[in-house]
């Protein structure tokens, strides 16, 4: 490989490091933060065979949550 070939590899994986380690860090912020629930508390009835997707967009609609990749991963 020539000399340029090998500084575009290492360019090439030090970004995707730097891309994974960010996603990483963001991941665990959301996991780390609780759901924005009211000191009065709120009912949330769940229906069976309710989707984990549907909940989530039912928990953002009532602005307790957002509706993130962090949720699908989190449901995986």
């Amino acid at each position: 490989m020539t000399r340029n070939a090998w500084l575009s590899l290492v360019v090439a994986a030090l970004l995707a490091g730097v891309a994974g380690w960010l996603t990483w860090m963001n991941y665990q912020r959301f996991i780390e933060s609780p759901l924005d629930i009211p000191a009065g508390g709120v009912v949330f009835e769940l229906e069976p065979g309710t989707t984990g997707v549907e909940i989530v967009d039912q928990l953002a609609a009532m602005g307790l949550t957002g509706t993130g990749w962090e949720w699908r991963l989190l449901m995986r």
